[in-house]
């Protein structure tokens, strides 16, 4: 066990937030998440909150688990040597290769679905019509800039779009890097974070009325740029809403008090993962055997953690203009 972590004594958890761009409402309704969850916490005490890039591994030496909210693009340089001295669990790092760890080193364990899927959801919504490669659309000079990704990110951006692009494939939507001729209808995945998604798929709309835009978990915002609601020509996935009734919402909303749920994810995410912990290592569960944890009710509903670290089942939410659709994978490697 990590750092002498024994049944029956409290766990000690650190949270880690690491965006390159966080918004003072996302970032304040993560600390209020992580607050509120600390507060009904009966099996783990919080040991710290690490908000933005600094190498945290000094601190990590006082926890039992780390739990992980951020760009799988930061993780390494973020977390760092921790991550192979202490159990992950992973908020919403939706890319297969942070589930890897080398042999003998604690496992990792993921709250979320991943970017398969994200994919398959996504294109089962597309339009029946030409998808293109995001980098091939003719952006204006004014948003072409946030094309730009730094190496990291772009490398994960690029496995993010291999696995929406095979998955839109199998559904018999072509693959195009030019728009379709006179005028045709397309859409277009986003798989990058705020505030850059939330422009360009703004861009995307605003320029082309036959458009389509897929928008991946790193779109959080609930309006266009220019404050009006997003149209249902924007189809996103969420891996939480205020509006599900499970247990972790309805404990998140006796610890706010009359003040409303935030409606960012992440924050939602943050409190659902904390809930489920706490009742995991109520009976017994250590942090580096939380496949054998069982079921729990986690962010969306009752969960478990499969041998991959996986969830099961794997679920998302489907938000289409107004409408909102729960969608659960349950062919899930265990």
């Amino acid at each position: 066990m990590p750092n002498g972590a024994k049944v029956g004594v409290k766990k000690r958890v650190g949270l880690v937030v690491a965006f390159a761009a966080l918004g003072e409402a996302e970032r304040q309704s993560v600390v209020t998440a992580w607050d509120c969850a600390a507060k009904l916490a009966g099996y783990w005490t919080p040991e710290f909150l690490a908000l933005g890039l600094d190498p945290i591994s000094a601190r990590a030496a006082d926890v039992d688990v780390l739990v992980y909210l951020g760009e799988s693009s930061r993780f390494d340089g973020v977390v760092g040597e921790a991550s192979r001295e202490l159990p992950i669990v992973l908020v919403k790092s939706t890319v297969d290769e942070l589930l890897k760890h080398a042999a003998g080193t604690p496992p990792r364990y993921r709250m979320c679905a991943g970017i398969s899927g994200i994919s398959r959801a996504l294109a089962s919504t597309a339009p029946d019509a030409p998808t293109l490669d995001w980098k091939a659309i003719p952006w204006p000079s004014s948003v072409a800039s946030l094309t730009l990704l730094e190496k990291a990110e772009q490398s994960y951006v690029n496995i993010s779009v291999e696995s929406f692009r095979e998955a839109a494939e199998d559904r018999g939507r072509p693959w195009q890097t030019s728009l379709p001729d006179h005028g045709g209808a397309f859409s277009v995945f986003l798989t990058m974070h705020d505030p850059a998604a939330a422009i360009l798929a703004h861009t995307a709309l605003t320029l082309w009325p036959q458009c389509t835009v897929l928008a991946a978990d790193g779109m959080v915002s609930e309006r266009a740029p220019d404050g009006q609601n997003w149209p249902a020509r924007l189809v996103r996935v969420r891996h939480w809403s205020p509006q599900i009734k499970s247990a972790s919402n309805l404990n998140f909303r006796k610890a706010m008090g009359r003040t409303p749920l935030s409606d960012f994810d992440s924050a939602g995410m943050v409190f659902g993962t904390m809930h489920f912990l706490d009742r995991a290592f109520s009976g017994g569960a250590d942090p580096s055997g939380l496949h054998l944890a069982g079921r729990h009710t986690g962010p969306l509903g009752l969960m478990q953690f499969t041998a991959s670290g996986r969830p099961y089942p794997e679920t998302l939410v489907i938000l289409r203009g107004g409408q909102l659709k729960i969608v659960a994978n349950k062919d899930v490697p265990r």
